[in-house]
C-alpha cells in the first residue's frame, strides 16, 4: 500500500514539474533557467527528473532524434567562456575514416557508433544546430576540416554569422536524407566498423 502511495505521489510531482515548467531541485542555475524555454520550444518532455543532477528528455521526430537537458554545467571556452548542458542528437552515419575529423570540430561533439547518433552538447539548441551542421557538412563533403579550422567557421556558425538556424536546419534535413540513402545498410548494422569489421 505504501509503495502505491509513493508511486502516486511521485507521479503527481512529475506531473507538476512537466506542466509548471520548473526544476527547482536542480543544482545548476543555467539548465534550471533553460528548462521552461526548452518546454516552450519542444513541448512537454517525455521524462523529467526534478532532483539534483536530474534531467529532462525529449524523444522527437524529424531532423532530431532526441534532446536532453541535464542538470550540469560543463565548462567550455570556445568560441568564448560558457557552460554546456543541452544535448541534441541526429541519426546520421559517420564513416570510421571521418570520425577523427568530426570529433576535432569541437569537444562538444560525440558519436555513438551503435545507435548511429551524432550528438552536440552546447548551451542552446541553436548552438547545437550550428555544431551538428558543421559535422554533417564535413561528412557530406561540403566542407573540409581544414576550412572549418582555418576560416574559423565553428565560431562563425555558433555566433550566427554564417547562416541562420532555419537555413542550417533546411540543409541539415537534406544532408540527413542523402546520408540515409547512401548508408542505408550501415545505419542498420548492429556494430560500428571502427570497433569491429563485422559481427
Amino acid at each position: 500500500m505504501l509503495t502505491h502511495i509513493v508511486d502516486f505521489l511521485g507521479g503527481l510531482i512529475n506531473f507538476y514539474v512537466l506542466f509548471n515548467y520548473t526544476m527547482n531541485k536542480w543544482k545548476h542555475k543555467l539548465p534550471r533557467e533553460t528548462y521552461p524555454i526548452a518546454v516552450k520550444n519542444l513541448g512537454k518532455p517525455f521524462f523529467a527528473a526534478n532532483i539534483p543532477h536530474g534531467m529532462a528528455y525529449w524523444k522527437t521526430k524529424g531532423l532530431f532524434s532526441e534532446h536532453l537537458l541535464r542538470d550540469e554545467e560543463v565548462k567550455h571556452c570556445v568560441p568564448g567562456n560558457h557552460y554546456d548542458y543541452f544535448y541534441s542528437s541526429i541519426k546520421f552515419y559517420v564513416p570510421p575514416e571521418m570520425i577523427k575529423r568530426v570529433l576535432s570540430i569541437s569537444g562538444s561533439i560525440n558519436y555513438d557508433g551503435l545507435k548511429k547518433l551524432l550528438t552536440a552538447r552546447c548551451a542552446s539548441i541553436g548552438a547545437n544546430i550550428a555544431t551538428l551542421y558543421l559535422a554533417m557538412a564535413l561528412v557530406s563533403g561540403k566542407m573540409s576540416i581544414q576550412d572549418i579550422k582555418r576560416k574559423g567557421l565553428y565560431s562563425a556558425y555558433i555566433m550566427g554569422e554564417a547562416l541562420s538556424h532555419s537555413e542550417m536546419r533546411k540543409e541539415m534535413n537534406a544532408m540527413k536524407k542523402k546520408n540515409h540513402r547512401k548508408y542505408k545498410k550501415e545505419l542498420k548494422d548492429p556494430f560500428y566498423k571502427l570497433a569491429f569489421p563485422h559481427c
